[in-house]
């Protein structure tokens, strides 16, 4: 009697352990383990170490009210400058780029030279401009500051200054001497003058260069790509990196051929 009791009692406890276990749907796949790689098939993106962009790294702000780059004292959000704090340009007029929440559009832009004068300023509506030459002179291996402000008279700082050097005649001597031997304006010749600036670590030259490509010619992967990876190197861009990096890659899944 007390074996059949027993036998009875292990019958029941196997019978609620088969109960309990979860049961899959059909033709669904078994759960991953939680260490398995989400991302198989998709490789990391590999940070690319283009550094020498930004020349005079910024210590970070301990005023928690201004953001990095284009900050507000309790006013509206001011723009965000994509630029390093300071970087190099080859050409004396150079394009400057900048980002604002929302759908504000006009802006003021101010150049300053190296002792803080004002030397330009322009009500521009867009979000990028380039120095025009009928302003004063930027003068090789000078140093100057530029900042985009909202217009309009609405309550919002000015983002925070950045500099840039514009070359001297010896520092463009070797970039001009790889310029030189491309002549023509089709897709490659424009990726060749940009992959010069690029490895010259002149961001304002080699951003503006890709981004022409990219207005021109808007389904070349390899100029995003390559954007990409300068957008990648400061924090005030990494946004725009990963958009970047996006739409190369939709380039080349849809297997779009190269012109």
């Amino acid at each position: 009697m007390k074996r059949i009791l027993l036998v009875s009692v292990l019958l029941f406890v196997i019978a609620l352990a088969s109960a309990g276990q979860t049961q899959q749907p059909a033709g669904s796949q078994p759960a991953q383990p939680t260490n398995a790689d989400s991302g198989a098939g998709h490789p990391k993106r590999v940070h690319a170490d283009l550094s020498g962009f930004e020349l005079a790294p910024q210590k970070p702000s301990t005023d928690s009210s201004v953001q990095i780059g284009g900050g507000t004292r309790g006013g509206l959000p001011g723009p965000l400058l994509y630029a390093p704090h300071l970087a190099k340009s080859y050409s004396a007029n150079p394009t400057f780029y900048w980002g604002q929440p929302g759908a504000m559009n006009e802006f003021t832009l101010r150049v300053y030279d190296s002792s803080d004068n004002g030397i330009f300023e322009k009500t521009i509506h867009g979000k990028s401009y380039t120095y025009p030459p009928d302003a004063p002179a930027l003068r090789p291996g000078a140093t100057y500051s530029w900042t985009v402000q909202l217009a309009g008279g609405l309550m919002a700082e000015p983002a925070e200054p950045v500099e840039f050097v514009v070359q001297s005649a010896e520092e463009r001597k070797p970039v001009q001497s790889a310029l030189a031997p491309i002549s023509g304006h089709g897709l490659q010749d424009q990726l060749r003058r940009a992959q010069i600036f690029e490895d010259a670590r002149l961001w304002y030259d080699a951003v503006a260069a890709y981004s022409d490509v990219i207005a021109k010619i808007p389904d070349q992967a390899a100029a995003y790509e390559r954007r990409g990876e300068i957008y990648d190197q400061i924090p005030e861009t990494r946004e725009l990196a990963r958009a970047d990096f996006a739409n190369a890659e939709k380039l080349q899944g849809s297997g779009t051929p190269k012109k």
